[in-house]
C-alpha cells in the first residue's frame, strides 16, 4: 500500500502569538454603583462580561424642525413617477400627497464627576440649565472642575 509513489505534500507556516487584551478603567465612585455580571457563551465558547452602572445625568427632548414631504399617493403613483415615459403622465398624471414631519433630538447631559448621592449643587446646576442642549455652556462646564475626593 505503501508505494514511493504516493506522496503527501506538507506545507510549513509560522504564525506568531499575538496578545488580545482588553481593559476598562472605573473610577471608584462609579465602580461603588457598579453591577458586574459574568456570563458564558456558549455559542463562541467564551465568557461575556457586562457592566452596568448609573451616573447622574438628565434628558432633554428639542422639537428643531418640521417640514412638508410630498410622496407619491399610492404604489401605483411611485411606480408611475419612476418608470412611466411624459407622454404616459400626461394622460394620467401622479397623484401626490403632503406628510408634515418633525424631526425631535434627544440629548442625555451626563456629569460623571457627581458621587451618587452626593449633593454637589455645582454639577447639579450644570445638569439642569437649558444651555447646555446647543453645547455652547463648555465654559461653565470648565469652570466646575472636579469634585472634593
Amino acid at each position: 500500500m505503501n508505494s514511493e509513489s504516493d506522496s503527501i505534500l506538507w506545507t510549513s507556516y509560522i504564525i506568531d502569538k499575538v496578545l488580545l487584551e482588553s481593559r476598562i478603567a472605573i473610577p471608584r465612585h462609579v465602580l461603588a454603583n457598579t453591577e458586574i455580571i459574568k456570563l458564558e457563551d456558549h455559542v463562541c465558547y467564551g465568557l461575556v462580561y457586562h457592566f452596568r452602572s448609573f451616573l447622574a445625568g438628565k434628558k432633554h427632548e428639542v422639537e428643531r424642525s418640521e417640514e412638508s414631504i410630498k410622496v407619491p399617493n399610492s404604489w401605483w403613483d411611485h411606480a408611475k413617477e419612476r418608470f412611466a415615459p411624459k407622454w404616459f403622465l400626461k394622460q394620467w398624471p401622479i397623484s401626490y400627497r403632503t406628510i408634515a414631519t418633525k424631526t425631535v433630538f434627544s440629548f442625555t447631559d451626563i456629569c460623571p464627576h457627581i458621587e451618587l448621592p452626593k449633593n454637589d449643587k455645582a454639577h447639579f446646576e450644570w445638569l439642569t440649565t437649558k444651555t447646555n442642549l446647543q453645547g455652547d455652556n463648555h465654559e461653565q462646564y470648565q469652570k466646575l472642575g472636579k469634585p472634593d475626593r
